[in-house]
């Protein structure tokens, strides 16, 4: 069963009660514990073992009773935690040129689900047609999803991923892009 225990000021006033699921949600909420063990990962493998400890962080939300679009929120900001550390143990060198990842979807959203695939774009600073660019972000775009389906994190299956050619532009392109939709 559920405990409750009272908390008291130093003067024994009591100032409120906890419940043993208010203990775990607090030790879960700010998923601390799974981003310092991602930001410790010297290398993919040990950034895999990492991430099996989300799905389990997720179950101890739940069963916190933490909020469903709260549990979503923090699974988000571990993916994306995940996906920053991924590109650092990964990249091919520095850029030829200044370059951003794009969180695509759901995570971008911060609606993550277990469920959720990974969607993603990259741009980069310089002009169209800079085959240097192109080349190094379809290289990281490759080495980081990989490194995100081992880790439990598949990529779009319809293609929206920064190895995709639609999905991986200069901003030049990006900008073009997006004012020939509006």
């Amino acid at each position: 069963g559920v405990r409750h225990v009272p908390v008291r000021a130093a003067t024994g006033e009591v100032l409120g009660v906890l419940a043993d699921l208010d203990l775990v949600a607090a030790s879960t909420r700010g998923s601390f514990t799974l981003r310092a063990a991602i930001a410790r990962a010297a290398a993919v493998p040990e950034l895999v073992t990492a991430a099996a400890g989300i799905a389990p962080a997720l179950v101890a939300l739940h069963d916190a009773r933490v909020a469903a679009a709260d549990i979503a929120a923090i699974h988000s900001v571990v993916v994306d935690a995940l996906t920053r550390r991924l590109i650092q143990l990964v990249a091919p060198g520095p850029p030829p040129r200044p370059l951003t990842w794009l969180a695509l979807g759901s995570t971008a959203r911060r609606e993550a689900v277990p469920s959720s695939d990974v969607d993603s774009a990259l741009a980069w600073a310089g002009p169209d047609g800079d085959d240097s660019a192109a080349g190094y972000a379809s290289e990281l775009a490759g080495r980081v999803l990989d490194g995100l389906a081992a880790a439990g994190f598949p990529a779009d299956a319809n293609g929206a991923v920064a190895t995709n050619p639609l999905f991986a532009r200069s901003l030049p392109a990006w900008t073009a892009l997006t004012r020939s939709w509006l």
